[in-house]
């Protein structure tokens, strides 16, 4: 699980990062930038009314939910299926 977070975090980084330059994907090999652009994830800002603090702070929180539940969802299906059935995930592939 670990090596798959490694692996995919460049990418998600690259996929939303819309403003700014981009990510340097390939470093220390490479100093170019990436950037897909597909989508943002909005930064928690503190600045402003409490009104739009609490707004943003909930815009960061479901968009967040959004992208990290259905991986925690199934990361708990497997877990529960090995405790339930005794059976790794390899086993399963």
């Amino acid at each position: 699980m670990l090596a798959l977070s490694l692996l995919t975090h460049g990418l998600l980084d690259a996929a939303t990062t819309i403003r700014g330059n981009g990510i340097e994907l390939l470093w220390p090999f490479s100093e170019e930038r990436w950037r897909l652009g597909w989508f943002e994830l909005r930064g928690l800002s503190l600045d402003g009314s409490l009104s739009q603090v609490v707004s943003n702070t909930i815009a960061v929180f479901v968009t967040e939910a959004t992208l990290c539940l259905p991986l925690l969802l199934l990361a708990g299906y497997f877990h529960y299926s090995q405790r339930r059935f005794g059976t790794s995930l390899s086993a399963k592939i």
